[in-house]
């Protein structure tokens, strides 16, 4: 087992047996750190295998549900809450039903070495970095708090039929890196495209992380929901500003908007909007609006034209 405390960089590994005490005074002991649990791997000897999978489960419960088994000292009852974070690193997957869906599972390829290596010669570096962003965090707080009220919207919404806790996880890591690539766009670190282009390409491999890790809690293919409430994921997409809308045609930029306000009405790009819904087809999405009233339909067809963007044609949504 390996730690990782900021004042002090990596502690020399300690040596773990498959004993579950041991493993959780470790996590008391280091309330400030991230725990690295390495090398989870099958053993030849099946009993050993067993008490290994055994502990590597308790701490993923005690982790995941905030406290260890309540201890006798003395005369009085002791439970303690574990504050640390663990990351098992293995060539196997442990888990199954509820404890599966207390995990998230992913597969790595092999690491920069060299780099990793200067990293942890360096460790102030990642220190200063964290330091400045929850400095950041803090001083924004309040603005912070409405911005997770609003994607909070949007992950409970979201067709996902996954267990509980996948859903909460994917809401967690979600609008952590939302952000984080928030703050590195404030300090000009990102360009407003590229961190949206992040963004969409991490919430795709998240989707795709939890879709799996759902089919080893349930023991069955993870099945789409039958109905999605498109409009409500289009407000609130807007409303935290994950999708580009340009305030007129004037400042409308292909490259870079989703769509355009204009005569008062959200004008959509067909090719742009299944980015946010991930198994859904534009068909998909527009059938639903049209059925909710909540579709403005051309003469020709579904879309509309605006002649002053060259004839480029959208879906226009109402509110």
């Amino acid at each position: 087992m390996q730690t990782y405390d900021r004042n002090s960089g990596i502690k020399s590994p300690s040596r773990l047996n498959a004993s579950i005490p041991a493993a959780v005074n470790m996590l008391l002991e280091n309330p400030n750190d991230v725990v690295v649990m390495d090398d989870l791997f099958p053993a030849d000897s099946k009993r050993k295998r067993g008490q290994q999978e055994e502990m590597m489960i308790e701490i993923t419960r005690y982790i995941a549900d905030g406290t260890v088994s309540a201890r006798m000292r003395g005369k009085e009852l002791s439970q303690e809450s574990p504050k640390c974070g663990v990351i098992f690193t293995g060539e196997y997957l442990i888990g199954r039903g509820s404890d599966a869906a207390r995990l998230l599972p992913v597969e790595m390829e092999k690491p920069d070495t060299k780099e990793l290596r200067y990293f942890q010669k360096h460790p102030l570096i990642v220190s200063t970095f964290y330091r400045n962003y929850i400095t950041w965090f803090i001083y924004n707080y309040d603005e912070i708090c409405d911005i997770l009220e609003q994607l909070r919207e949007k992950y409970e919404t979201i067709a996902l039929c996954v267990h509980d806790r996948l859903r909460e996880m994917y809401f967690f890591l979600g609008s952590s890196y939302f952000l984080f690539l928030q703050y590195l766009v404030e300090k000009k670190i990102l360009l407003d495209t590229d961190a949206r282009r992040l963004y969409l390409a991490f919430d795709e491999l998240l989707v795709m992380l939890v879709e799996q890790q759902n089919e080893r809690v349930m023991g069955k293919q993870f099945t789409k929901c039958e109905q999605e409430d498109y409009l409500q994921r289009i407000r609130t997409l807007c409303k935290t500003k994950q999708m580009t809308i340009a305030n007129d045609v004037a400042t409308f930029d292909k490259e870079l908007h989703d769509g355009v306000l204009h005569r008062k009405k959200l004008y959509l790009r067909g090719e742009r909007v299944p980015v946010y819904f991930p198994g859904s087809t534009m068909e998909d999405i527009a059938d639903y609006l049209e059925a909710q009233g909540a579709l403005e339909t051309g003469k020709m067809g579904r879309t509309k034209q605006i002649s002053r963007l060259k004839g480029m044609r959208f879906y226009v949504v109402i509110f």
